[in-house]
Parts: structure tokens; sequence; C-alpha cells
């Protein structure tokens, strides 16, 4: 939202980022896995993101305050 885009152009820029080879991305597989939770438009690239790191990293639970983040993301409510 800090740059205006529409949730369309953020996953194509994230998508096109993905497949140039001008960037290097740190795990690619696990930037992918989010974006395609992301493209449901229901939660954050961050979210997503911190959610797949903690499965890559071992984690069985990743804990949020955001709602949303818990129903579309993968993570557990704190209540």
């Amino acid at each position: 939202s800090c740059y205006e885009l529409s949730h369309a152009q953020v996953t194509q820029a994230l998508e096109m980022m993905l497949r140039t080879k001008s960037f290097v991305i740190e795990r690619p597989g696990q930037v992918a896995r989010a974006l395609s939770i992301f493209k449901g438009g229901k939660t954050d690239f961050a979210d997503c993101l911190i959610h797949y790191s903690a499965v890559d990293a071992g984690c069985t639970e990743t804990m949020t305050f955001d709602v949303s983040a818990a129903r579309h993301a993968g993570m557990t409510l704190v209540q």
C-alpha cells in the first residue's frame, strides 16, 4: 500500500522478480510458496513468507496476533 500498487501489481512484480536472472532470491522455493498463498488475496505477502520461513526452519506452529494471517497464511492465532 505504501507504493500505491494493487494486489495484482504486487503479485506480478514478485513473480517477475522470481523469474528474472537479474535478482538472486534467497530460498526461491519458499518465496514461491508464499506467493502462491498471497495470490489468494486474503493476507499479506510478509505473513505468508514468515509462515513458510518458520516451516522450513522446522517450526510446527507459527503464532500471530493477525486474524487474517491465522485464517489464510497457516499461522495460529494468539488469543
